[in-house]
């Protein structure tokens, strides 16, 4: 299996006694394909997650997908690495130390991309989902209607946007299905800004409202700089939530959370909030697969970046910052790393 076809388109937190948006000590992470984080509901326990990972394990991915065991390699956590760096530099494609991260020691690292480059990625993953009835190795297809994707990112300081994607919600490991988030959508030069907006796949109804990119709606507009802490949450909304078509939604909430990542502010905010059809592609119409992406389209990004941490997936929320419940931020310290995990 190769994977990985797509080419187009976080200083540990000692104490806080003010509101931020970190995690609340959580329970010992379990460990397997899905559930590699401390926070809480990332165990196993709550059957809505679909898979969570704070890379305090210490690597994102180890081989490419397409490598021995691929997917199934217990090293990879049920991540499909792409086959844009090899090497993967740097390895395990993580960043650990003091000061890499406000959640704890490492954070997957998207990598460095060539000034020199036209186009291409380099650290880039896929994970699949579980549900209580499908999921055991990591590979398998277990799809659903609807997700909720919760993340936090930053790119290193001089880093330089070009049209490049960032998260994907789809059910192959090679075309988009339904939607991605993209930076600098169309742009034809580097920019030390870039302005996210929602790319949507095979939508039948309402598109000329949603456009190849759609814009940020709400009339709140941001755009990410490097050297800053970004929460970003994405939802998808597939047209086989109601059966009926033209029913799928997607909204995307981002918050600058500031250089240390403790400052995002009292509640996520909503950027973008749109519905139509999204009734999936010729591979099916339930969402499979969450794939984090950094491919760049002309001229390619420069720079290295991003970093992602504390990831989770759900087919409920809004999720909220890292810690909460319904979108409320949270006072307390970052959670350990996993210890003495289970295997589920």
């Amino acid at each position: 299996m190769v994977v990985g076809t797509i080419n187009g388109s976080i200083m540990t937190l000692l104490a806080a006694t003010v509101a931020i948006c970190l995690l609340a000590s959580g329970s010992p992470a379990t460990a397997g394909p899905y559930f590699n984080s401390s926070e809480p509901g990332c165990n196993g326990s709550d059957s809505n997650v679909l898979f969570c990972d704070d890379f305090e394990s210490g690597t994102w991915y180890v081989t490419d997908g397409d490598a021995a065991g691929g997917m199934t390699n217990p090293a990879n956590k049920g991540w499909g690495g792409t086959i844009y760096a090899n090497p993967i530099t740097p390895a395990g494609a993580i960043r650990c130390g003091a000061g890499v991260t406000p959640f704890g020691n490492c954070a997957a690292d998207g990598g460095f991309h060539d000034p020199a480059q036209t186009e291409g990625g380099r650290n880039m993953a896929l994970h699949r989902l579980k549900t209580p009835t499908c999921g055991s190795t990591g590979i398998e297809r277990c799809g659903v209607p609807e997700v909720y994707v919760r993340w936090y990112m930053k790119w290193d300081p001089g880093y330089l946007f070009a049209q490049e994607k960032n998260l994907n919600v789809t059910n192959s490991d090679g075309d988009i299905a339904f939607a991605d988030i993209q930076i600098g959508c169309g742009a034809g030069t580097r920019s030390s800004i870039g302005t996210p907006s929602v790319q949507v796949y095979h939508c039948s109804a309402n598109c000329a409202a949603w456009s190849n990119c759609g814009p940020q709606n709400r009339g709140n507009n941001i755009s990410f700089q490097p050297g800053r802490w970004y929460f970003v949450e994405f939802h998808v909304r597939t047209d086989q939530v109601s059966g009926v078509a033209g029913t799928g939604r997607i909204r995307l909430w981002i918050n600058d959370c500031g250089t240390d990542g403790r400052s995002c502010g009292p509640t996520p905010i909503l950027r973008f909030d749109g519905t139509g059809g999204l009734p999936g592609n010729t591979n099916g119409n339930l969402i499979e697969t969450i794939w984090l992406e950094n491919w760049a389209g002309n001229p390619g990004s420069a720079g290295n970046g991003p970093l992602w941490d504390q990831m989770k997936v759900s087919r409920v929320g809004p999720i909220g910052f890292s810690g909460s419940s319904g979108g409320g931020s949270v006072s307390g310290v970052a959670p350990s790393p996993p210890a003495s995990p289970d295997l589920r």
